[in-house]
C-alpha cells in the first residue's frame, strides 16, 4: 500500500511543471508588508496573505495570468502544446523588480497553479510566514470574475 502512495505521489510530482522563482537583484531578505497592484490582485488573495497587505509598503505585487489562445509556430504545432497558459506573479521595489515566479499550466489549472504560486511567495518573502503552515486558497471563481482569467 505505502508502495502504491510512494508511486502515485512521484506521478503526480512528475506532471507538475516546475516553478521558476527568482530574485532580480543583490536583495534577497524578508519582507514584513505589501501592497496590491490593484483590485483584481486583491481579489485574488488568500486571507493569510491579506494581513500583511500595506498600503504604505514600498512593495506592489501583481498578479498575471494568461491563456495561449493560438499559437501558430510550425513548430510548435508540430511538437504539440506543452501548456494552456501561465501564471506569473511579481513583487516590485520602487518600480523595480524584487523577485518573481511564473509556472506554467494544463487545461483548468490556473487556480492551483496560483495557489502554488502564492505559497512559493509567502515562504520565500513574508517575514512571518513560519508562524503558520496553512495551505493557501483561491477561490474557484476569482479568477474569471476579476477579469485575471484572460
Amino acid at each position: 500500500m505505502r508502495l502504491a502512495v510512494l508511486l502515485y505521489a512521484l506521478l503526480l510530482t512528475a506532471c507538475t511543471p516546475p516553478i521558476y522563482s527568482q530574485f532580480c537583484g543583490k536583495r534577497t531578505d524578508k519582507i514584513a508588508s505589501f501592497q496590491s497592484a490593484d483590485d483584481a490582485t486583491r481579489a485574488l488573495l488568500d486571507p493569510e496573505l491579506l494581513r500583511f497587505l500595506d498600503e504604505a509598503s514600498p512593495y506592489v505585487l501583481q498578479i498575471q495570468v494568461v491563456h495561449a489562445l493560438t499559437c501558430n509556430n510550425p513548430q510548435s504545432i508540430a511538437l504539440g502544446k506543452d501548456f494552456d497558459g501561465y501564471v506569473r506573479i511579481q513583487l516590485s521595489d520602487h518600480e523595480h523588480c524584487y523577485w518573481r515566479a511564473q509556472q506554467d499550466f494544463k487545461g483548468d489549472g490556473d487556480r492551483q497553479t496560483l495557489e502554488r504560486l502564492l505559497e512559493r511567495f509567502h515562504s520565500e518573502l513574508l517575514s512571518a510566514s513560519e508562524a503558520t503552515g496553512k495551505p493557501l486558497h483561491v477561490a474557484p471563481d476569482a479568477l474569471r470574475q476579476n477579469g485575471s482569467g484572460d
